[in-house]
């Protein structure tokens, strides 16, 4: 079954200044709005991160 609901996918990550993160050791969210207004939203991190 193909989806072909319109979405809106934003990366926590694409509104930091640059230097303003730490590639080894940070974490983001990502949030996916669908037409229907449901949202998914997920974290990501680093090992380090996990750790610090």
């Amino acid at each position: 079954m193909k989806d072909n609901r319109n979405k809106h996918i934003w990366i926590e990550t694409e509104e930091w200044a640059e230097g303003e993160w730490d590639v080894e050791d940070d974490n983001l969210d990502v949030i996916v709005t669908f037409s229907d207004r449901s949202k998914w939203i997920t974290s990501f991190f680093t090992y380090k991160n996990i750790l610090s």
